[in-house]
């Protein structure tokens, strides 16, 4: 990470390419949640983003901005909680690549269909 941000300093300070510089703003940003990811109680951040969103009706950017997160993280975690459900409980979703699955039972692996 050191690296990344030593060259977009110097690129900065050089008036640089300004698609590198944005390339390793996004990288830098990466990491820095991938730190803190492993900081955090993220339990604890998985249940006050179902809370919020669920309970207190708020949309991802006021759940993102509430626990300190970023709001597509949010939408994520709330994908992936519910395919699990569905999962648990034998009904048919569309995977990441598109293709429709339908779950078995809980505890079987999930079949592409």
């Amino acid at each position: 990470m050191d690296g990344l941000c030593n060259e977009l300093v110097a690129l900065k300070a050089a008036g640089g390419d300004p698609a590198r510089q944005r390339v390793l703003e996004v990288q830098i940003e990466a990491l820095d949640t991938q730190v803190r990811m492993a900081q955090e109680n993220w339990p604890a951040v998985t249940l006050a983003i179902v809370y919020r969103s669920y309970n207190l009706h708020e949309n991802s950017c006021e759940v993102a901005q509430a626990l300190s997160v970023k709001p597509p993280h949010v939408r994520q975690v709330l994908a992936r909680l519910n395919q699990a459900w569905k999962r648990m409980n034998g009904i048919p979703y569309i995977d990441r690549h598109g293709r429709m699955v339908t779950a078995r039972a809980v505890g079987s692996q999930a079949q592409a269909s």
